[in-house]
Parts: C-alpha cells; sequence; structure tokens
C-alpha cells in the first residue's frame, strides 16, 4: 500500500482465488438464511410467475399455513387465498381460518 505522499502507484489488487470465492458466498448465504429466517415480517421468495420457491417461519405464522402448503401454491392472483398480499408492500391482513 502506498503511503501519503509516495508518488509511486499502489499495487494492483489480487483477485480471490476459486476456493476464497466459494468461501465467500458460503458467508453470504449463511448471513442471508439467518436474516430470512428470523425475520419480524413474512418473507417470501418466489419466481417471476408467482412460484412461490420458500418462506421464512414468520409467513407461515402470520397466514397460518405450513412451508409446504406454500411451496405447493403460487401466490398470483387466481390461486391466491383472499388472505394473502397482493404484493410485498400489501398490509397485514388476519390468517386464514384452519380446516
Amino acid at each position: 500500500m502506498a503511503k501519503k505522499g509516495d508518488s509511486r502507484p499502489a499495487p494492483p489488487r489480487r483477485r480471490a482465488g476459486p476456493r476464497l470465492r466459494a468461501e465467500r458466498v458460503r458467508g453470504d448465504e449463511a448471513r442471508f438464511r439467518a436474516l430470512f429466517e428470523a425475520a419480524t415480517d413474512a418473507v417470501f421468495i418466489e419466481t417471476l410467475d408467482g412460484r412461490i420457491l420458500d418462506c421464512n417461519p414468520t409467513a407461515c405464522e402470520i397466514y397460518g399455513y405450513s412451508r409446504a402448503e406454500f411451496l405447493s401454491s403460487t401466490s398470483g392472483t387466481s390461486s391466491r387465498p383472499t388472505s394473502w398480499p397482493a404484493s410485498s408492500t400489501s398490509a397485514k391482513r388476519s390468517p386464514p381460518k384452519a380446516g
């Protein structure tokens, strides 16, 4: 690293090798998973066509569906129960009745 007043350019940064990159990705994934699981808001991960890929435990608590029930359905308006939000910005609604 060049010191203040030194006219020499700083040495080029080394690129991380594949092993270091993989380790960083695993760390990023672990941090994301921890945030996802601990969020106090319902969080859904879905495809562009509305298929739900994952949901956090809070989503299950708020809406009264199991994770398996969410994953076997879509969030599209034609198949979404009326208690599901229309988008991520919708207000929370009461959970559906069991049964």
